[in-house]
This record gives C-alpha cells, sequence and structure tokens, in this order.
C-alpha cells in the first residue's frame, strides 16, 4: 500500500469515528431532552408474551392518576424494613407479608399506588392517609405459581414522598413441582 493511500485510509477512517461521535452525541442529548419533558417516566411497552398478562407492562406508569401530585406538599416514609425473605416454599404456593411504615414527616401520607414487577405480585395498601407519626402496612402477596429457584421481586409505592418512588423487595428460594 501506497504512503498517499495509507493517510487517506487514516484520513476516511477519523472522518466517519468523528461523524460517529457526534451522531452519539446528538442521540444522547434527543433522548435525554425526551426523558426530561416525561419526568422521567415513559414506559408504553406493549406485551408479545401472554405471560406478562397482569404485570408492568400493562401497566401505564406515565398515567397521572398513578402519580402523586407534586403540588402537595411531600412527606416522609419510613419502613421497618424494606426486604422480605420467604425463604424455601414449593411452586404453587401463595404467601403473604406486612411491610410496616410510619409517616415520620409533618404531612398526611398518601399512598397512590403499589405495583409489583409482575403479575405474581400483587400489593394491598391503605387508601386513607395516614397521619404523622401514625402507623401503616402494605399487604404484599406472592404467587410461586410456574416459578423455580430463586426469585427476587420488587414492590413500587408511589405516594407524596421526595423521593416519589419506593421499592420494597422480596425473595424467595422456589422448589419445583414434580
Amino acid at each position: 500500500m501506497k504512503q498517499s493511500n495509507i493517510k487517506d485510509f487514516i484520513i476516511i477512517g477519523l472522518a466517519t469515528l468523528i461523524g460517529f461521535v457526534a451522531g452519539a452525541g446528538l442521540t444522547y442529548n434527543y433522548f435525554k431532552n425526551k426523558m426530561k419533558e416525561n419526568q422521567g417516566y415513559h414506559f408504553n411497552a406493549t406485551p408479545q408474551d401472554p405471560s406478562t398478562a397482569g404485570s408492568a407492562f400493562e401497566q401505564n406508569v406515565t398515567d397521572p392518576s398513578q402519580q402523586p401530585d407534586f403540588n402537595a406538599k411531600t412527606t416522609s416514609i419510613l419502613f421497618t424494613e424494606n426486604s422480605f425473605d420467604f425463604g424455601k416454599i414449593n411452586e404453587g404456593d401463595v404467601v403473604n407479608t406486612f411491610f410496616e411504615f410510619t409517616n415520620n414527616g409533618a404531612q398526611d401520607l398518601v399512598i397512590k399506588n403499589c405495583t409489583g414487577s409482575c403479575g405474581c405480585t400483587v400489593a394491598d395498601w391503605p387508601k386513607e392517609p395516614i397521619k404523622p407519626g401514625m402507623k401503616g402496612k402494605i399487604k404484599v402477596q406472592f404467587s410461586s405459581a410456574g416459578k423455580r429457584y430463586k426469585q427476587k421481586k420488587t414492590v413500587t409505592v408511589v405516594a407524596n414522598t421526595d423521593p416519589s418512588n419506593q421499592l420494597l423487595y422480596i425473595y424467595a428460594d422456589i422448589t419445583p413441582a414434580k
């Protein structure tokens, strides 16, 4: 290869690299601005697999009814524990636990929603405001049907807190059915 061909090759390679980096920067800025517009929430996926029915894939977290009123005064929530391990359970078992919390802020605590990471995890929460200093419980039910071995699931608690989303975790080690 001639000396001039090598220089041309290097120049073309550098031009291509610079174009790629510039394009990546534009793409990054575009998505960063879109995320700001949507307050970081943009999840409108449609399930392709029927096993995701009832899961987070069907939930539209940009739905204003599922978000706290950001103009309302915020408070603070303190969970006694934010995780629970069911230990060894059998495939098909349905188990429950409670997550206790205290409103340790100065305003009423309003829980807008509690969403499991999949259809196997369902939460029930107090629908009435919790006064400052008062306690409450969130019941979490986990169905191990169709699940095997170690599992980790989450429940997202949306409330008038800062930050507005709190995560609760459940774990199980599931013995497969025979």
